[in-house]
């Protein structure tokens, strides 16, 4: 075979398919045995992967070579890639976007991974193409992988998150509100959302569902399961809530936690932003800092005067590449926020603050992107062991 290297036979029943492949395919093209290691490879692949072919022998997809990322910033382990979840489970692949370290940059490819049968439809390893993609295929992945990790800023939100269908029956909720309101899940399945706050649903409903979608601040009560009453600051809003269709997410804040210091500014003033210790801002689809809380301003160690109007990719650097971030502002239609990666703030005296960078769209409807720096979870912590910033 021309353009092709190998350091070992295929098996009967995969070898001319994978021959034929790696012969004819203008992508990168890599064949793994049942120890997930390459064995055999065309010079595409190599040049994809910024190596030398003679590296490529016995390397896995995850070799710290190429740092292999994925697209919400996890870098790819021996045990947790592409390659072995198809030698694992015998079923092909599903194509997502990875970043390697190509010759100083991080570059995006499309990996497909397929399993090679032999005698007995006994898997006997995996072909993979990688093929370079453009950037809004990279979007478009980054956003289905920050919808995923939605879920995971929902269950680890500071406030008491629960999802209430039209029935006014509980169908969704976070361990902020078990502790919230003193029960176990087990406790809350088919709870009605009256018997855990006095909060009127039908309001919310009317109020939320509007046409500009807007969130429904108030203060309200939780009830936990002794009777005591708790005072709560409410935010609630219509969304569409996978599995459960138009629901209304409600997530409330033990009062005690608000900070009651007077908003900066006329429109915060309408806002709970300005209360709440999470540093948060806002910004237009095109990165300019329209308005912050003074937790952000601390955050930045700026005056809020001197952030507003700034772009503010002047002041944060993101985890293991740039974010596009016009083009995903563009794209965000929820108000849920959704964990794009770490991100670090540059501080005036020089210093530099890790952050876990959220977004999601304003509740008032307005054309702007809400960002919430968060603390930095221990996946964001695992990736800096073995990656860098970006500048």
């Amino acid at each position: 075979m021309t353009d092709v290297c190998s350091t070992t036979e295929f098996g009967i029943g995969g070898a001319w398919l994978a021959e034929y492949t790696l012969e004819t395919l203008g992508a990168g093209v890599l064949y793994f045995d049942r120890q997930a290691e390459i064995v055999q490879w065309n010079v595409v692949a190599a040049r994809l992967l910024g190596v030398t072919e003679e590296l490529l022998a016995g390397r896995g997809i995850d070799d710290p070579r190429w740092q292999a990322t994925r697209a919400n910033g996890d870098r790819l382990s021996e045990d947790d890639n592409p390659v072995r979840l198809v030698l694992d489970s015998g079923e092909s692949n599903s194509s997502e976007c990875i970043a390697v370290l190509n010759d100083g940059r991080m570059e995006w490819l499309r990996i497909t991974a397929l399993p090679i049968y032999g005698p007995g439809r006994q898997v006997r390893g995996v072909l993979a193409s990688l093929v370079p993609v453009a950037n809004d295929a990279r979007i478009a992945d980054i956003l289905t992988a920050a919808v995923q990790s939605g879920r995971i800023a929902f269950e680890r939100s500071i406030a008491a998150n629960v999802i209430v269908d039209r029935s006014g029956r509980l169908v969704d909720w976070n361990r902020g509100l078990c502790d919230l309101v003193q029960r176990s899940d087990l406790e809350l399945v088919g709870c009605q959302f009256d018997e855990i706050c006095d909060a009127d649903l039908k309001d919310l409903w009317v109020e939320g569902g509007s046409a500009s979608q807007g969130a429904t601040w108030v203060e309200t009560r939780a009830v936990d399961q002794s009777g005591k009453v708790i005072p709560v600051v409410g935010n609630f809003s219509v969304v569409d809530w996978p599995g459960s269709g138009r629901s209304v997410m409600g997530q409330l804040i033990d009062a005690h936690q608000f900070v009651r210091s007077a908003p900066p500014t006329a429109e915060l003033q309408m806002s709970a932003c300005a209360h709440v210790k999470l540093a948060m801002l806002t910004m237009t689809t095109a990165g300019v800092v329209v308005e912050l809380n003074q937790t952000a301003a601390e955050l930045f160690d700026r005056p809020m005067s001197e952030m507003v109007r700034e772009q503010i990719v002047e002041h944060v650097s993101f985890f293991p590449d740039p974010l596009p971030l016009r083009e995903l502002s563009e794209q965000l239609r929820s108000i849920i926020p959704s964990c794009f990666g770490l991100c670090s703030i540059r501080q005036a005296d020089g210093s530099v603050v890790l952050k876990d960078w959220y977004m999601s769209r304003v509740a008032d409807g307005r054309p702007l992107v809400l960002v919430q720096l968060a603390e930095v979870s221990i996946e964001s912590l695992e990736g800096i062991a073995d990656g860098g910033l970006s500048s």
